[in-house]
Parts: C-alpha cells; sequence; structure tokens
C-alpha cells in the first residue's frame, strides 16, 4: 500500500498542474479559523474541526452551480482536484527550514497520479547509531482503507490538533509513525521513520517530529501552480488533420474564464494550510466527493430546465477495473417532458475522477462540427455508440469530470434526422444551463465559507 514505507505507489498518467485562483470567482477554500501558530507543533492552539453539516452549505445558495464547481477554470486534460504534492509544491528554501532536501523535480520520473503522491526527502543530519527518514504523501482513500492494515495510536503522549490523527504500518511496526489529516487535496500525511541498531526507538518521539514538519509545512506561503500554456481546444490524436472552430460562448453562460498565464509559484497571501483547508474536515470525512447531479440539483431547479429525473443510474462496468476512481462515478439520468409528454430527449450527467488518458481511451473527441461553446467545454463520443442523433459535452470541475450525454432521437412525424451538430450543441447547452442554476442543493465538501 500507499502508507507501507519505503514502497513507491506506481501511477498510471501524470497530471498537469492546476490554474490560478487568482481571477476565479470562488478560491478552493476560504477557512475562517487562522492555523497560525502551528509551526510550534504540539503546543500550537489548534482550530478544532467544523462537525456541523450546515456549515458546509453556507453562502452557497448566492452562487451559481458553475461558480462552485469552478466550471471553466480547468483545462480538459486537467483534474480538477490534484493531490497535494510536496515535492513539487515546496521551494529549496522550505525543504532547508525542515532540515530536508529533495532532488529537482522531474515530472519525467514522477510517480504522480490523479489520486495519490508520495515524496520521500533526504535528512540532512543522521546520527551514528541511529538513521531517521521522512515519507510524505497524500491521496484520496478513505479512513478505513487507510487504516484496514494499519493501527491506531491514540494514547500517545503528544499535544495535536483534534484534525490530526496518528496510526502505525502495519500493525506491528515499531519503527515509524505517521500523522495525517484531511485536506482540500487530499489526506495528507507526513511519516517518521527511525532505525536503530539494537532497539526499538521510543514511539512518541516519532509521532511528534511528524506533527512537527506537518505544522511546520501548512505555515509555509500558499504557492500558486500556474499552467504554462493558454486554454486550448484538445486535438483528436485519430484525426490531427481536423481544426475545430472556435466559437464565441453563449451569452446565457456565467462561467468564469480561465485566468490567464502569469507566473509560477506566485504566492497567495494565504498559509499552505489555509489553501489546504486546513482544520475544516473531521478526520472521517471523505477528501473527495464525486458531484452527484441526481441529489445536488433539486426537483423544481430540474423542471425549470423541462427536464425530470428518471434515476440514478449505475455507472457502466469495466472488466477488471477497480480503481477508485471510477468507483467514485455518478451517472444521473433525465429526460424532457416531464409532465406525463412522451419525452424527446434524454440525458445523462456524469461526473467522475477518471484520468483523462484512461477516461478518452474508450472514446473519442469530436473535432469536425461547429457548435457554440467556449474552450473548456469538449465534445466527445463514445467508440461504442457514434451515431448521429448522439453527442457528449464535458468539462472539468473541482469535484470531477463532468459530462453532459444528449440523445436526441428523430421523432416518427416528419422532420429533418438529428444531426451530429444539432446533438452536440443541445449537450452543450444543457452543461450551461446546469451550471448556471443556483447551487441551493449543492454539497461543499471543500468545505468554503
Amino acid at each position: 500500500m500507499l502508507f507501507k514505507f519505503p514502497r513507491v505507489f506506481l501511477a498510471a498518467a501524470s497530471a498537469t498542474s492546476i490554474l490560478a485562483l487568482s481571477s476565479c470567482v470562488l478560491p478552493t477554500s476560504l477557512p475562517t479559523s487562522s492555523v497560525s501558530g502551528q509551526a510550534e507543533a504540539s503546543q500550537s492552539s489548534a482550530p478544532a474541526a467544523d462537525n456541523s453539516q450546515s456549515a458546509n452549505a453556507k453562502g452557497l445558495p448566492n452562487h451559481t452551480i458553475g461558480e462552485v464547481l469552478e466550471i471553466g477554470k480547468y483545462l480538459p486534460e486537467q483534474n480538477g482536484q490534484e493531490t497535494f504534492h510536496p515535492c513539487r509544491d515546496l521551494t529549496k528554501e522550505q525543504w532547508d527550514s525542515l532540515g530536508l532536501e529533495v532532488e529537482p523535480y522531474d515530472p519525467q520520473k514522477d510517480v504522480l497520479s490523479v489520486d495519490s503522491t508520495l515524496c520521500q526527502p533526504k535528512m540532512k543530519e543522521q546520527t551514528k547509531d541511529n538513521s531517521k527518514s521522512v515519507t510524505i504523501m497524500a491521496d484520496y482513500r478513505d479512513i478505513k482503507e487507510v487504516l484496514k492494515n494499519a493501527k491506531r495510536q491514540d494514547n500517545i503522549n503528544v499535544k495535536k490538533p483534534d484534525y490530526v490523527y496518528f496510526y502505525t504500518d502495519s500493525k506491528v511496526s515499531k519503527d515509524s509513525c505517521t500523522a495525517a489529516t484531511v485536506t482540500n487535496q487530499g489526506r495528507f500525511a507526513v511519516q517518521a521513520n527511525e532505525f536503530m541498531a539494537n532497539e526499538d526507538p521510543p514511539m512518541e518521539p516519532m509521532c511528534q517530529r511528524a506533527l512537527d514538519i506537518m505544522q511546520k509545512i501548512f505555515q509555509f506561503p500558499a504557492q500558486n501552480q500556474v499552467a504554462s500554456v493558454p486554454p486550448t481546444t484538445p486535438v483528436d490524436p485519430s484525426a490531427a488533420l481536423a481544426t475545430p472552430q472556435p466559437t464565441p460562448p453563449p451569452t446565457t453562460s456565467a462561467a468564469p474564464e480561465p485566468p490567464a498565464s502569469t507566473s509560477n509559484n506566485a504566492p497567495t497571501g494565504q498559509t499552505l494550510g489555509e489553501k489546504l483547508g486546513v482544520g475544516k474536515f473531521r478526520i472521517t470525512d471523505p477528501p473527495r466527493k464525486t458531484f452527484n447531479a441526481c441529489t445536488e440539483i433539486t426537483r423544481e431547479q430540474w423542471l425549470s430546465l423541462d427536464l425530470k429525473v428518471k434515476e440514478e443510474a449505475p455507472p457502466p462496468p469495466i472488466p477488471g477495473n477497480t480503481q477508485p476512481e471510477y468507483q467514485s462515478l455518478k451517472n444521473c439520468h433525465v429526460l424532457n417532458n416531464p409532465g406525463g409528454k412522451e419525452p424527446t430527449e434524454q440525458f445523462q450527467v456524469r461526473a467522475s475522477y477518471v484520468d483523462y488518458v484512461f477516461y478518452m481511451s474508450s472514446r473519442k473527441l469530436v473535432v469536425n462540427v461547429k457548435v457554440n461553446k467556449p474552450d473548456y467545454i469538449y465534445l466527445f463520443e463514445e467508440n461504442r455508440n457514434t451515431k448521429e442523433n448522439v453527442c457528449s459535452a464535458g468539462a472539468v470541475t473541482n469535484r470531477g469530470r463532468m459530462e453532459v450525454w444528449a440523445n436526441i432521437p428523430s421523432s416518427t412525424v416528419p422532420e429533418p434526422t438529428k444531426t451530429k451538430e444539432q446533438a452536440c450543441q443541445r449537450a452543450v447547452d444543457r452543461l450551461l444551463e446546469i451550471s448556471n442554476l443556483k447551487a441551493e442543493a449543492l454539497e461543499n465538501p471543500l468545505h468554503m465559507e
């Protein structure tokens, strides 16, 4: 498993860095409790975890779904909630202040995935009789999965915030202690390891060291990881000669445009702990929750779009695939003409964290149709269904890769057969209409306030 030192978790594909938040409507997190002073480790006065369910949705109805999900911020190839990656995102000076050092970041050697990161910095100083090391990790695993082969260390005599917990991995481990907490960029953990020649190291100093490193990291100034290229419509590898025709977004779209690229590692005015939402999660909270259109859009809102939910459909099975990002897929099946009339259109609104490369392995980009859409929306069709009257529109959000699949069958009455352009435009229109709904029932796993 990822948390077993020093085993490395191999990833399928590397994710592109997240765009800056500077000109977006909403930041990723706005914790009201300061985490200043956490660098004092166990003696700091840490904010209590927010346990109220109503706090999650505070202020959300004042924004649209598109604003809260940050639709328009991400490129199609990106992932909206990338795990925190200290080996890449911390500076040399910051590592020096921790008494640690890392090799210069090389994306070609990276083991980064959408769902997990692992960083193993080197200790600058070692004593003669023992060897100390540190492993820093982030992932999106549920706490039950994290602790499946581990042991909670609740009786350690180390003062800590209530949103941090200690454990050893494995259950019988005597040479490591891990401090972990939940953030809006993954379940973040620092594992302190110590190998002594003739005896087991004491547990409390290892847990204290893991906590100290974690809290010092959270006190660093937050950095913006800015994409180095402007937004573009992705090119279909199988149709390299076909160039999509960009069109201006409809005037009804309220989704924010991606911010212009300015500089890398620009300070944001926040601490890293504030940016990650430290203290805003209970230890049992899931680090990430997929957008579910069936439960987070009200019946009245669906009716305002002349749509009605038919069912929350299970995702289609993929033989042999057990990836957690695929298992998190949500699929909502909706029909038009909800007043008892026979539906003439059907849609499926899906969201998942499937990596773009894997996601497109069973799909093909549609690049040869003229559709009125913003650049951050991409069009595609599934390999098994390339009919003219079927098309999907996709966009990346901070709660998953969202798509609207449109099926516009031709009526039995005499009228022109539906074209691919019509089906794609309908999918785009529905995606934009959904993004412009008020966030009345939207849940808030990023714990914004």
